[in-house]
C-alpha cells in the first residue's frame, strides 16, 4: 500500500474546482476514489505519460501524478476537471 500525497499546487486546484462546482460532494467523492485506486495499484488504475508521470481519471477529476517507490509515495502534481457528453 502506498501513501497518496497531494502536492499543493494540486491542492489548490482541487479547491478551485471543489468551490466552483454545482455538485461539490461529486468532485470530492473522485477524490477519495482516487486516493483509494493509488493506494491500492496506481499503476493498474492509470496511464503512462512521458517520464515518470502518469494520469488517473473518476468522473469528473484527473490527475497526473508520480510514483514514488523509494517512499512509498503517490505524488499528486495537479488535477481537472473533464467533461462528459
Amino acid at each position: 500500500m502506498l501513501k497518496v500525497l497531494w502536492l499543493p499546487t494540486a491542492i489548490a486546484r482541487l479547491e478551485d474546482l471543489i468551490a466552483k462546482a454545482e455538485t461539490p460532494d461529486v468532485i470530492v467523492g473522485a477524490m477519495r476514489e482516487l486516493d483509494r485506486i493509488l493506494c491500492d495499484d496506481p499503476l493498474e488504475n492509470s496511464e503512462s505519460r512521458p517520464g515518470i508521470r502518469r494520469v488517473a481519471f473518476a468522473r469528473p477529476l484527473g490527475i497526473l501524478f508520480e510514483i514514488h517507490r523509494s517512499t512509498a509515495t503517490v505524488e499528486i502534481g495537479d488535477a481537472w476537471q473533464f467533461r462528459t457528453t
